[in-house]
């Protein structure tokens, strides 16, 4: 009972370190109440199982973004997190990079690829539900500019007018969104960018910072990613 007892407390403050280091960085507003107690009550006992780094991880991001904004997290994904054996929640982290704050997951520009059982286990876990699409089309001028981050990144694409471009993608659960927004991981341009220029609709890729004003978008200080289609040919 003993160990026990240490194992939990050890565990609690793994996670409550990693909740403070995040907190450092984006601190909360000062009027904030913080979480609920049920929420916080329901946290702690899921939390004191968190033996691993990566659990740990998850567990203390959740509990800062709840710090920041109450209510935000729900108690269904830190339920979620408690479930998550340490192999799928390396595979998590490993498709965080592709996934999108509006709950798309691209796992066709994922690299190296999942395969088939890691596909699934990911979707037995309840993240997402796999083998869907996800589609894109190009304005009338041929133009395409979208953000896969809540920031001010983002990447225009030009290619054929009016047509699609289609990814194979999957769709990430309550559970998965949460984690999409709190563990927050980079998305990859790059590998977006090869992907698409790997398509006959798509010519050019840009990277850049996003501009919005009323009903115009623009990308401002365009960085090419990667050669034209043609040239990279």
């Amino acid at each position: 009972m003993v160990a026990r007892s240490y194992r939990s407390q050890t565990n609690r403050e793994a996670v409550a370190a990693v909740a403070v280091e995040d907190l450092q960085t984006t601190p909360p507003s000062p009027g904030t109440e913080g979480p609920s107690d049920d929420w916080m009550n329901r946290f702690e006992r899921y939390a004191e199982d968190a033996s691993s780094e990566d659990l740990r991880m998850m567990y203390g991001k959740l509990l800062a973004s709840e710090i920041r904004e109450p209510g935000k997290i729900a108690p269904t994904t830190v339920h979620f997190v408690s479930m998550l054996d340490t192999e799928t929640a390396q595979l998590i982290e490993r498709v965080l990079p592709v996934c999108s704050p509006d709950g798309v997951a691209m796992t066709a520009i994922l690299h190296p690829k999942l395969s088939i059982p890691e596909t699934t286990y990911i979707e037995q876990s309840g993240f997402w539900t796999a083998e869907k699409t996800f589609s894109m089309t190009f304005s009338e001028d041929g133009l395409i500019i979208r953000s896969f981050k809540n920031d001010s990144r983002g990447v225009a694409l030009r290619g054929k007018p009016n047509s699609k471009l289609t990814v194979e993608a999957a769709v990430l659960s309550r559970a998965g969104r949460d984690l999409c927004n709190t563990v927050i991981r980079d998305f990859d341009y790059q590998a977006f960018a090869d992907f698409a220029l790997s398509k006959p609709e798509v010519d050019e890729v840009h990277l850049g910072q996003i501009q919005r004003e009323k009903d115009t978008v623009e990308l401002t200080s365009p960085i090419q990613l990667f050669p034209t289609r043609k040239e990279s040919q």
